[in-house]
């Protein structure tokens, strides 16, 4: 198996989308949701 052909090699381009989308998810997983644990007082 030729590992160098089958290796990916990002553009900077592609660098840029991969580091925005990055960014993005980050963000969401980071908001705070209402808590939800089931002890209501």
């Amino acid at each position: 198996m030729d590992l160098m052909a089958a290796r990916w090699a990002p553009s900077d381009g592609e660098f840029d989308r991969i580091d925005a989308v990055a960014e993005r998810l980050e963000r969401s997983l980071h908001k705070l949701s209402a808590p939800d644990d089931e002890m209501t007082v």
